[in-house]
């Protein structure tokens, strides 16, 4: 996985998450969009209550901490949204000190 050439922007995962939650929660297609089978995205409404943000989990590409709603500090998350890292490695990455 070559990262140091991706764009990052800094992200408050606690902020993030309560944005997931805001959208899901007023647009069900998000979850039949992100969740299959459907009944799957229906069994996981109900548990939460509505409330994605309970479980949208990210991982550090780098070193795997968990990105989550309790997720204290800042992390970073690639253009695509598809790579992120904790705060710990992206600043590794920022020094040169990750290959």
């Amino acid at each position: 996985m070559n990262i140091k050439n991706e764009v990052f922007n800094k992200v408050n995962a606690c902020q993030y998450s309560q944005s997931l939650k805001e959208q899901f929660a007023s647009d069900m297609q998000l979850w039949l969009n992100a969740i299959t089978p459907e009944s799957k995205a229906k069994e996981l409404i109900a548990a939460t209550g509505n409330d994605y943000s309970l479980i949208w989990d990210e991982h550090c590409a780098c070193c795997f901490t968990e990105i989550n709603k309790d997720y204290t500090g800042d992390c970073y998350v690639s253009q695509d949204k598809f790579t992120w890292l904790c705060g710990k490695c992206y600043q590794k990455l920022q020094c040169g000190n990750m290959t």
